[in-house]
This record gives structure tokens, sequence and C-alpha cells, in this order.
């Protein structure tokens, strides 16, 4: 409704689209990659977007989910992304953590350079952000 500090998006299905704002803009919903991992999944069925079949198909899922749309939109005023779910939860598989909080699901070797890249790219956000003055 434009009220409030922050411009909060959700988006699943959509080409991410950051246009300028007067306020924050933060995803505070997005990915939700389906991930059932086997030996840890809920009981009865299961629900998530863009099922993946293995674990090698969530890491890249992941990699490129960050690659092709949070990473670009920093560049556009994206200040804060929110992952769907920390863990699965009931019926829903696409979260970070399996459902009985065990295992976390995407691989280190995937999250950390994701993690340095974003660190990266919001530093030259802001150095040039700092330079407009």
């Amino acid at each position: 409704l434009g009220g409030g500090d922050v411009h909060s998006l959700h988006n699943y299905f959509y080409p991410l689209r950051i246009r300028p704002q007067k306020r924050t803009v933060a995803l505070s919903e997005y990915g939700g990659i389906a991930w059932p991992m086997p030996g840890h999944e809920p009981p009865g069925k299961t629900y998530g977007y863009g099922a993946c079949p293995t674990k090698e198909a969530l890491n890249e899922a992941v990699a490129t989910l960050y690659r092709e749309s949070i990473l670009p939109a920093v560049e556009k005023g994206l200040c804060a992304a929110i992952y769907t779910q920390v863990s699965d939860v009931e019926d829903e598989v696409n979260g970070l953590m399996t459902y009985d909080r065990r295992v976390v699901k995407p691989d280190g070797d995937t999250m950390l350079p994701i993690a340095q890249a974003l660190r990266d790219a919001m530093e030259k956000t802001v150095a040039s952000f700092e330079k407009m003055g």
C-alpha cells in the first residue's frame, strides 16, 4: 500500500524486476526450491516450487537463482533477500534444512561463493551510492 520503510516483494515464478523506490527494497520471500531429501521427508504429501530430483540438481538450482536473479537485482537497489523457509515444514519441502532439522540441504561449497558474491555486490553498490552523494 506504499506505507512504511520497506517495499516488500514476494517472488517465486517470475523474472525478478527491481524498480527504483523511495523505500528500501526487500525481497521478503523467494526461492522455495523443493527437494524432499530421502530419509528426511515429512509424513504425507510434499509440496514446493521447482522440485529437484537430486541434491546436485538442488545445488545447481540454488546457484542459478542467485546468479541470475538475486545478484543482478542488488545493482538495481535490492537491499535484502529472505529465502522462503529455513527448514521444511508440514508438507513443504522447500526449506534450506530438512523437516527434522538434521541436515542443511544445499552444500557449503555452493553457498559460500554465493555469500561472498552477495557481500561483494553489496559493497560495490554501497560504494557507488556513496560516490553519488
